[in-house]
């Protein structure tokens, strides 16, 4: 089948507009990423700053309650969630 060229370029046209307006479908794929690459590098914390950075991050605990939890000097639970964080 042979078309001319104003046919084709018509063809082309449309499929140009067909392209544009298909919605885009989130696939859950960089969140997934994303995740995956979060969980590494929180794996890779020492196991000093996972708690510090878990128990102030996700239990909400403050700097006191956190050095109280772990029986460490307040100075050190600061600087933990920092170094944690850099590193995450």
């Amino acid at each position: 089948m042979h078309l001319s060229r104003g046919a084709v370029r018509r063809t082309d046209a449309l499929q140009e507009v067909t392209e544009a307006e298909m919605p885009g479908v989130d696939g859950g794929q960089n969140w997934a990423l994303e995740h995956r690459d979060l969980l590494r590098a929180f794996a890779a914390l020492s196991e000093q700053q996972r708690s510090v950075v878990v128990l102030i991050e996700v239990e909400d605990l403050s700097y006191l309650q956190t050095a109280r939890v772990l029986g460490i000097p307040m100075g050190t639970v600061m600087s933990r969630p920092s170094c944690g964080r850099e590193r995450l």
